[in-house]
């Protein structure tokens, strides 16, 4: 895993969508697992940028949503079509078709979890994987312990403040460190913490993040803020 680090998040956030479109422009049929945290929708943002003013062509690309909340009685919801697909996939000329999630209303959960690995095979696996890091060293909804090659599973977040617990699909560690290369961004002083543990810790299961260590293409682009406990950090130029 190789640490890029700029002054700022939004020449974070910049570095990362350059990337990303880079790719695109290289390779109009790529494939994208795009995860479905918030704090990516910066760099989801600038695509949708240079789609819209750059003409950037996402018409043969194929996008792999990285996870799906399961519903329940309690909680309707689903990640999907929420900020993703209104920021994102309403709004740049993706082909409804190339576009794949997990299915999270089906009623055999276990044989979904293999069937969106199998399409994920099917289809010559992921070129880029953008995800993002959370606060205890989370990849996507994969909390601690998590082990480095998992496939996609179902996973149970306890939110904060008393909420219901959410299940949701999502991508496996294992499926990402099979993509070509990984983004993982972190930006903020909170996280300066858990990257320092990211980057100087050797693969622990109590920071999933650190599975990315077995990945030969990973870059965790950083601000400064984030790579403060980082010894001796350089800005990236």
């Amino acid at each position: 895993m190789q640490s890029i680090i700029l002054p700022d998040a939004t020449t974070a956030v910049d570095w990362a969508a350059r990337q990303i479109i880079a790719l695109i422009r290289a390779k109009p049929r790529a494939t994208l697992g795009l995860g479905t945290a918030l704090p990516l929708l910066p760099v989801i943002q600038q695509l949708v940028r240079a789609h819209q003013i750059d003409g950037l062509d996402f018409s043969r690309a194929r996008i792999f949503v990285m996870d799906e909340a399961v519903p329940s009685p309690i909680q309707e919801i689903s990640f999907t079509p929420g900020w993703l697909q209104e920021h994102f996939l309403e709004r740049v000329n993706l082909d409804p078709d190339r576009i794949h999630a997990p299915n999270g209303r089906t009623s055999d959960l276990e044989t979904e979890c293999g069937r969106f690995e199998e399409l994920i095979r099917r289809h010559g696996g992921i070129d880029l994987q953008l995800v993002d890091l959370g606060a205890n060293g989370r990849i996507g909804y994969h909390e601690p312990p998590a082990t480095a090659y998992s496939r996609t599973s179902i996973q149970t977040q306890v939110p904060d403040r008393g909420s219901p617990p959410l299940r949701v699909i999502t991508m496996g560690l294992g499926t990402i460190l099979e993509s070509q290369s990984c983004l993982l961004l972190a930006t903020g002083q909170a996280l300066a913490g858990v990257v320092a543990q990211v980057m100087t810790g050797a693969v622990n299961p109590l920071i999933p993040a650190t599975a990315l260590h077995y990945h030969l293409h990973c870059h965790l682009v950083l601000d400064e803020a984030a790579a403060a406990q980082l010894p001796n950090r350089l800005a990236t130029p």
